[in-house]
């Protein structure tokens, strides 16, 4: 014999307290009756700005209570981690959030806007939480783990750290980020403009070389309301291949238009962001451009395209402007000489220290010195009497 359960009491309305809904002896509120944490606001003071600009930040004990959480049940991932605290009552009390109140979510905006991309296009998100079957095989130093393994060309290759710095036209080093060698220098362009909010009032242009012209540092210079001038790329085309540039996008239509005049539809969108454009196998096999079209079995022209390419776009149209092309040719007058400086100079191509905190702390103070240098020069030069200056008829006149 059982009570059959009635269903529709699940939806009505009853006024209850989050507090009523954890166990007295619930593990998390055991740890909270024995740990204040509130001195967590003296520790993160100095890390927020003060006053009433811009959009508040997350509470930073629920910051750290999430990270808690986390470690404290063995949840796999971040990701999880918020799903769980979405339904677990508990976890909600813990951190200090209301039944509806919404998660604070870890999820980058690249992630959003691919997952949206999808949607749009009658796809599934992807599920970034699963197990990825790719196995890549790294080189570790067993004397310095942090760093990594640096190549450049077929003759260098050794472990490494990179530096990537930021200066000024007049080579003050503005900011730098370090990193193991195996970094691409575009992964690190994040961390290096951060440091540049100081100066944001100032900076009216960003230049960079080839290798950080991609899609999200095109879109993070522009959103910041400041001009990416970047260099000619190279198409990386197979010599006797149509380059992408042949390829014409419509964008009305979503489509791309080959040398035949046949049409690439949309087939979906991969995990780095771009939107793969894929032909019709049966046309391109009777195509006289075949052979230099795709070397695919399946006889399939596969063309793709960020979701964020308008941001490429238009760093291509200010690449074109005379005055952001005057400001591209110092480059190798200054931050050049910033990286010939610190190696030559300084001592920085090499580094007898282990570990990336104190090669980071080696790269802080030889920078800090180069720019003290440079001030106390010009310092030096502005107390110095000027010669006279003789004009013409200044030899008549004596």
């Amino acid at each position: 014999m059982y009570k059959k359960k009635n269903r529709a009491k699940q939806h009505q309305m009853q006024f209850i307290m989050l507090d009523d809904l954890v166990p007295s002896d619930h593990i998390l509120r055991l740890i909270d009756d024995a740990i204040d944490f509130s001195f967590i606001y003296d520790e993160v003071e100095g890390l927020y700005a003060s006053g009433r600009d811009g959009r508040p930040g997350i509470d930073p004990v629920s910051l750290f209570k999430i990270i808690f959480i986390q470690y404290l049940f063995g949840i796999r991932s971040m990701r999880q981690t918020i799903k769980e605290i979405e339904v677990n009552t508990a976890y909600r009390w813990f951190i200090g959030y209301e039944l509806l109140e919404p998660i604070p979510q870890y999820k980058s905006e690249l992630d959003q806007e691919i997952d949206n991309d999808r949607s749009q296009k009658g796809k599934k998100p992807f599920d970034r939480d699963g197990n990825n079957d790719k196995t890549i095989k790294r080189t570790v130093s067993t004397t310095d783990p942090d760093s990594g393994m640096f190549v450049k060309g077929e003759h260098e290759r050794q472990l490494a750290y990179v530096a990537n710095t930021a200066c000024d036209k007049h080579n003050f080093v503005l900011g730098f980020h370090l990193g193991a060698g195996n970094i691409h220098d575009s992964q690190m362009f994040h961390e290096v403009f951060k440091k540049l909010e100081t100066f944001k009032a100032e900076i009216k242009a960003v230049a960079v070389d080839a290798g950080y012209k991609t899609p999200g540092i095109m879109r993070e210079i522009i959103q910041r309301g400041m001009i990416p001038v970047v260099p000619y790329k190279c198409s990386m085309t197979k010599k006797g291949f149509f380059k992408k540039g042949e390829y014409i996008y419509d964008e009305y239509y979503d489509c791309y238009i080959c040398p035949a005049n046949k049409l690439l539809h949309y087939s979906t969108t991969n995990r780095e962001g771009y939107r793969e454009y894929k032909s019709n196998p049966l046309e391109c096999s009777q195509c006289q451009y075949i052979e230099k079209c795709t070397m695919s079995r399946n006889h399939t022209k596969v063309v793709t395209r960020h979701i964020w390419s308008e941001y490429m776009e238009y760093a291509e149209e200010y690449r074109h402007v005379f005055q952001y092309k005057e400001i591209y040719k110092p480059r190798r007058e200054t931050i050049e000489r910033v990286f010939a400086d610190a190696k030559e100079r300084h001592g920085l191509r090499y580094t007898m220290l282990r570990g990336l905190e104190k090669v980071k702390m080696q790269a802080t103070l030889t920078f800090a010195c180069m720019n003290l240098k440079k001030l106390a020069i010009w310092k030096h030069r502005k107390r110095q009497p000027k010669p006279p200056v003789h004009g013409e008829n200044s030899f008549l006149k004596k």
